[in-house]
């Protein structure tokens, strides 16, 4: 019972959190799911029917490189949603997270434009009569437009405040930052005196 506890307790919190997350956030997480997890999916082929030629994964191949970047893109987003110390940092570089978003939605876009302008170019392959792009691409493709959109979607909506991560750190960093005012009774100075005693004194 205490097993099975402990395993639940994760996943309720997990649902939860995500449930509270407003629909652009949902969205870039969407987007960053998506970025992730493509790279290990197909991108390119030019196999023919002797099965002959290639087939690369989005961390394969000669632009392995473009598929770490969508990884580490993809992981950083989920952590500016579920951490508040990646989000502190991403804060203390000067951004605001719809720009961030967007910016990595451009980024991701330029590195996909370049992959496939390797991948179809006539100079590039075996079997250049037969070049495919996989499932995989499609998958990237759909999580950069769903981070951009998401980002679009979130410059214009009002922050939403929560009060923990899913790790159960504090976000509320504005109030925290903010420094408290003591509220203080107007008290007359002693060198002040009202108009009626020195009207006294004057008498």
């Amino acid at each position: 019972y205490a097993s099975c506890y402990d395993f639940c307790m994760p996943q309720k919190r997990l649902g939860q959190y995500i449930h509270e997350l407003s629909l652009a956030q949902k969205m870039v997480m969407m987007g960053g799911i998506l970025s992730a997890i493509s790279v290990f999916m197909p991108w390119y082929q030019d196999l023919d029917r002797f099965n002959t030629g290639f087939e690369f994964y989005g961390i394969t191949g000669p632009l392995y490189l473009v598929g770490l970047f969508f990884l580490a893109t993809g992981i950083v987003i989920l952590g500016s949603l579920f951490v508040s110390r990646v989000r502190d940092r991403i804060k203390k570089m000067g951004f605001q997270l719809s720009h961030f978003y967007s910016l990595s939605a451009g980024f991701l876009a330029f590195l996909f434009v370049l992959t496939n302008s390797v991948y179809f170019h006539e100079n590039f392959g075996v079997n250049i009569t037969e070049k495919s792009f996989r499932f995989g691409m499609i998958f990237a493709v759909l999580g950069i437009f769903s981070l951009f959109m998401g980002s679009v979607f979130l410059a214009r909506e009002r922050p939403k405040t929560m009060s923990h991560d899913l790790f159960g750190e504090s976000l509320d960093e504005v109030l925290a930052q903010r420094p408290s005012r003591e509220h203080q009774t107007l008290t007359e100075m002693p060198h002040e005196k009202s108009a009626t005693e020195q009207g006294k004194i004057d008498l």
